[in-house]
């Protein structure tokens, strides 16, 4: 069991190997920004409802693309872009990776995808547990995407003391001098740290190291200039139009300027400066280290080449998870479309009536439009957004459930697909479901399954992770599920767009819609089996 969090500063190495400390956040302030967050989704849906309603079914298909937008990408481009949401700046809180460095793009997907098992099985109940157990506070999705919350600390603010080991003092102590430092040492713990400092400072003419006045004004200019840089370039860049190659001279140097302050940082430490010198310089440290380790901006071409290249070698990358769950989905298809012609009446145990009634209506052979009863393509556009990718993504995260959540969905929909296309075929309306669903099939069922093989390969790295930490194996399966819904999102997206404006369309010849269906399906094959193999990588 994990220490009790007492004090929610925590210790965190940079790659340098320099330890920061950080002021870990627990559940109720994490509560509080999802609830601010929540109430700017709902404020922003209800802003735009009434604009919308004019007009007509086009403004309730942007209304649902919008919805999907508000629920899934805010949080991830938030977090990835700025490190918080607006409830996390309201509330001084900030994402970081768990080297300290700023959050990236995987990490920012993956632990956003996998709130929908941390709400599980209701009120974030799996996620509370999880943050009240781990010593950093952490929600299931911040531990499988490497991420921590912290409070934004106050500048120079010193954290609590901690004794690790214990240090000669500068010069001989009276007996009542250190029955005074043992009784702070006993205290330190109990006591805020504004009050830690306070009494630390009476002591420090007797306790501070020699040479820190010196140590100080040789180094103090050099500080001063890099806290002028950092501020300089964080305003630059929330502005987001420097000028191409501003602060190029800066960029260069900085790197050799941040290892300088690493090495006076570990300095101060071992010689035992003041608190306050030690606080400042991490702090200034910490900026830099978020400065260094940034995560640079995406460029259209490099996310072309991922999905060109790298994601279909990351599909192959992850064949047997993803053989899985093709075999969870078609097996039991294939299983049901046979029971429902060779027993008609099975679909009353797989289907209510209300159902099967529904479904003989979308495709009856008389009907203008396939696979609906009624509404516009692009209200049917956004609405197949919102829900088909919705569905893919929680298929993905709940295989952190060791794949149960994966299993069952894959399943699921194997179950009522293929008895919706026996039942059909039985009573003659086979002809129009296929001609509604084989076109945009070629996406929507291939991303479902990869969606699924994301999820099974979750699940083995929790419930076999090999020879690495079973931590460590959750990380590496996160990192890889986010990358693969990456792929699934943009395919899901052009199913959307396939089924709204050519599937649905009746007057088109079938001979027409099987040839399209060819040449899709055959894309498709084709990408996922050649995609990659001119030497890019996904890793």
């Amino acid at each position: 069991m994990a220490a009790p969090m007492l004090d929610t500063y925590r210790e965190v190495v940079t790659p340098e190997g320099v330890p920061l400390q950080l002021p870990a956040a627990g559940p109720m302030p994490r509560a509080l920004a999802w609830l601010i967050d929540l109430a700017v989704r709902f404020g922003a849906l209800t802003a735009l409802s009434i604009p919308l309603a004019l007009l007509d079914e086009f403004g309730r298909g942007l209304y649902m693309a919008l919805m999907f937008l508000l629920m899934w990408a805010y949080p991830i481009v938030c977090e990835a872009l700025w490190g918080r949401t607006l409830g996390k700046r309201v509330l001084g809180l900030r994402v970081l990776a768990q080297d300290g460095a700023p959050v990236g793009w995987m990490a920012s997907i993956t632990r956003n995808l996998l709130r929908t098992v941390d709400m599980l099985p209701f009120g974030y109940a799996l996620g509370l547990i999880s943050s009240l157990f781990d010593p950093h506070g952490r929600r299931l999705g911040d531990l499988v995407a490497g991420t921590m919350v912290v409070h934004t600390p106050s500048l120079y603010l010193p954290p609590p003391a901690t004794i690790d080991s214990v240090l000669a003092p500068p010069q001989p102590l009276r007996p009542e001098e250190q029955a005074a430092v043992m009784a702070f040492a006993e205290r330190a713990p109990r006591l805020s740290p504004a009050r830690q400092q306070e009494l630390a400072s009476i002591a420090e003419p007797l306790t501070s190291a020699s040479g820190q006045e010196q140590f100080v004004a040789r180094h103090q200019q050099e500080w001063h200039d890099l806290e002028q840089w950092l501020q300089h370039r964080a305003g630059a860049s929330r502005r987001r139009r420097r000028r191409p190659g501003a602060e190029e001279a800066g960029d260069v140097s900085f790197p050799q300027r941040y290892r300088r302050l690493c090495q006076q940082l570990a300095l101060a430490r071992e010689r035992g400066y003041s608190p306050q010198l030690v606080q400042r310089l991490q702090q200034l440290m910490q900026h830099g280290h978020g400065v260094l380790y940034r995560t640079p901006p995406t460029r259209w071409r490099r996310a072309l080449e991922f999905l060109v290249a790298d994601f279909p070698l990351l599909v192959r990358s992850q064949a047997r998870s993803m053989w899985a769950a093709l075999a969870m989905f078609a097996v039991p298809a294939l299983a049901c479309f046979v029971l429902v012609q060779v027993y008609p009446d099975s679909i009353h145990l797989l289907m209510d009536n209300g159902q099967i009634a529904e479904m003989e209506r979308m495709y009856d052979p008389s009907a203008e439009r396939l696979g609906r009863d009624s509404g516009t393509d692009w209200m049917m556009f956004g609405y197949y957004i919102m829900n088909n990718i919705s569905i893919a993504l929680r298929t993905f995260a709940s295989g952190l459930l060791a794949g149960l959540g994966t299993l069952l969905v894959l399943l699921f929909n194997g179950i009522t697909i293929g008895s919706v296309a026996g039942h059909l075929q039985h009573i003659g309306h086979g002809g129009p479901f296929w001609r509604f669903v084989v076109g945009h099939g070629a996406f929507e069922l291939t991303a479902i399954v990869i969606a699924g093989g994301a999820g099974l390969q979750l699940g083995m790295k929790l419930l076999a992770p090999g020879r690495r930490r079973r931590l460590d194996a959750l990380v590496e399966g996160g990192r890889i599920g986010a990358r693969l819904c990456l792929g699934v999102a943009f395919m899901l997206l052009l199913a959307a767009f396939v089924e709204a404006f050519w599937s649905s369309i009746a007057e088109i010849p079938a001979a027409v819609k099987f040839s399209v269906a060819g040449v899709l399906w055959a894309g498709v094959l084709l990408w996922l089996w050649r995609g990659g193999r001119g030497g890019s990588h996904a890793d």
